[in-house]
């Protein structure tokens, strides 16, 4: 797979304490300046770059209680002159000598090109810089924990063992730069070093004023009040160290107009096919692109038949639509008022149905001839949306996740009615059936759990938790249900003869990275061996050794188009079809409409 010019970022935890920002804020704030920095220069650290925003940023915590033999082979980037580095000391000479040190041997290591030991010594730099910013930082050093704090606001009743320090730096803020183009901090290398720690000295000073209400805040526990000062910091730490790092490579040789003109980038086509896309990401699809328009969301293979359906449901028109996988093209379009993701299928492949959204209705439609001529509708209850839907194998009933009325909706196909509204948990998003079709299970998409419906008495048999904002579903032959967790970097998987979670299995890009792959569709290869999952938010398929349970295994990634929002395999299972909700590269505005 050909690396994005910023992979996704990852956590891997080191032995040892940490002592500052939560480890997964080192990670985003690490992130946050790498993506600013001009073009070129993120491409300067090629497949290092998920090490050093998830591992190398948190060196100085793993060498304080790493093995002898592992110390050894970190001293040199996190040593100097036998002193560790951590953060700021407030003794200047040794603070000019870590950040001197530092900058010294990440220009040289940029003008050698060796680039994994450049990414050590910048992670060292991170976390020093990042420490140093760190509201719970404000009184290191002597006043780690905040004692000061608390003799001057004694914590209130029920309170008295809270951990100021600990609480405080706990915090996972989302962040980016924006606009805001790294600057230089120097022209050489001391003049560089006193500049930023300048800077941070500011910094803490300014977290120091802080202080008092933060602590309030935290007593009192609110979030929002707390994050707007972490948030603060945090931007603050990846600003010094975005300027860091983009000073290093204009001492290491980057011509500074050529760096500026890449700080300038936009969307454009690169070598070998990729397109850079407005967020930095670059995109290099694998296999045949057929553009189709709008916000495809479903695809859905059609029993006795090449074709295959779509359901689009973006800003534009909505749409079904019948591909053909043999001729890489649209052959039919049918344009719909309204819908959202629904869409099933008869063991027969001969009628099809779409969910309206919120018109609550389902559309019916014959097919034949790799058409779709419309058969009327089935008329819900007001207010409930129905969202994905399942067709048993019989025909004869209709189960749809009926997202704001909070029910599984049981229609009788025949009578075009509904026949039973059962509640079954916070805006359920699909559903699945089970073989002998006794049981339906319901992804609730607001309640982060699996409710498990037993079809005969109508009635919710139990909730099973998963993991947050569960999506797509996939029953297995061997009885596993596999979720898709769009707002972890994970999919659930369940016993369903026991009812219970037996795997977590991650399917980000790096294991343990921050929230933000967001898997949110399935496939299964014919064997049942091997599950493909598409990570919108990674512009990948994940594919996953499932064969043996408890003990899946990622075998790699395969790269998309923008978004992947649907996955499925051919009839014969030889190819994967995937549907990129936003296409495979950036347009104006006025140009998707025109073409809608």
């Amino acid at each position: 797979m050909r690396a994005p010019p910023i992979a996704a970022v990852c956590l891997l935890l080191g032995a040892g304490v940490s002592f500052a920002w939560h480890d997964p804020v080192h990670a985003l704030i690490t992130r946050a300046a790498v993506l600013a920095l001009p073009l070129e220069m993120r491409h300067f650290w090629g497949a290092e770059t998920d090490r050093l925003i998830a591992r190398y940023c948190l060196y100085p915590d793993e060498y304080h209680g790493a093995a002898a033999e592992r110390k050894a082979a970190m001293r040199p980037y996190c040593e100097v002159k036998g002193r560790p580095i951590h953060n700021v000391t407030w003794k200047r000479g040794e603070d000019i000598e870590s950040l001197e040190y530092l900058l010294g041997n990440l220009v040289e290591k940029i003008r050698s090109r060796d680039v994994a030991a450049g990414a050590q010594y910048a992670g060292t730099l991170a976390h020093m810089l990042e420490d140093s910013t760190c509201p719970a930082h404000a009184l290191t050093p002597p006043d780690s924990p905040l004692n000061i704090m608390r003799d001057l606001l004694p914590p209130p009743p029920g309170k008295e063992d809270i951990k100021l320090h600990t609480v405080i730096e706990r915090s996972a803020p989302e962040l980016d730069l924006g606009s805001r183009a790294p600057r230089s901090a120097g022209s050489s290398i001391p003049a560089a070093a006193a500049n930023l720690l300048d800077r941070t000295y500011v910094a803490i000073k300014s977290n120091r004023a802080d202080l008092i209400e933060l602590v309030r805040a935290t007593y009192a526990g609110e979030v929002q009040a707390m994050d707007k000062f972490r948030h603060k910091a945090s931007v603050v730490g990846a600003e010094l160290l975005s300027d860091a790092y983009y000073t290093a490579f204009l001492l290491a040789g980057y011509p500074a107009e050529r760096a500026g003109a890449a700080a300038r980038q936009v969307p454009r086509d690169l070598t070998n096919g990729a397109y850079l896309l407005p967020n930095g990401w670059a995109l290099s699809p694998v296999g045949k692109q057929a553009d189709i328009g709008g916000l495809p969301l479903r695809l859905l293979p059609l029993p006795h038949s090449d074709s295959i359906l779509l359901m689009s449901n973006g800003y534009t028109e909505h749409f079904l639509g019948v591909f053909d996988p043999r001729a890489g093209a649209l052959v039919e379009r049918v344009p719909i008022k309204q819908g959202w993701y629904g869409l099933g299928v008869n063991a027969a492949g001969s009628r099809v149905y779409a969910s309206a959204g919120a018109e609550d209705r389902i559309l019916v439609y014959r097919f034949a001839n790799s058409r779709l001529s419309q058969d009327g509708d089935i008329k819900l209850k007001p207010g409930t949306f129905a969202a994905g839907i399942e067709v048993n194998a019989r025909g004869n009933r209709i189960y749809a996740a009926g997202n704001l009325s909070q029910t599984l909706e049981v229609i009788d196909i025949e009578a075009r009615r509904v026949i039973a509204s059962i509640p079954v948990g916070s805006k359920p998003y699909t559903c699945a059936i089970s073989p002998d079709e006794k049981t339906v299970y319901v992804s609730n998409w607001g309640g982060d759990s699996i409710a498990v419906v037993d079809v005969s008495s109508s009635a919710v048999l139990r909730n099973i938790k998963v993991q947050e904002k569960p999506n797509d579903l996939l029953l297995a032959r061997d009885g596993r249900l596999f979720v898709a967790n769009g707002n972890r970097n994970t999919v659930s998987v369940i016993d369903t003869r026991k009812s219970q979670v037996i795997e977590q299995i991650d399917v980000a890009l790096v294991p343990k990275s921050p929230l933000g792959s967001t898997p949110n569709a399935l496939a299964l290869s014919r064997d049942g061996k091997m599950l493909y999952v598409a990570n919108a938010d990674n512009n990948a398929l994940a594919v996953i050794d499932v064969s043996r349970p408890r003990k899946s295994l990622p075998r790699g990634f395969i790269p998309t188009g923008w978004y992947p929002t649907a996955v499925i395999l051919t009839s014969d299972g030889g190819r994967l079809i995937v549907a990129n909700g936003k296409g495979v590269r950036s347009r104006e505005n006025a140009t998707l409409w025109k073409q809608q």
